[in-house]
């Protein structure tokens, strides 16, 4: 593996709620990112 994930999101917003996903849908995807780079003791 070469250490490189890569996610790809799409999203389709209904117009009422986009300012809403502009503030919040940044910091979901930080902690996706924040949880995929998380260090896990396989046994």
């Amino acid at each position: 593996m070469n250490g490189v994930t890569t996610l790809i999101v799409k999203t389709d917003v209904p117009q009422e709620q986009e300012e809403t996903f502009k503030i919040r849908f940044p910091r979901a995807l930080e902690r996706i990112k924040t949880l995929a780079e998380k260090k896990i003791a396989i046994d």
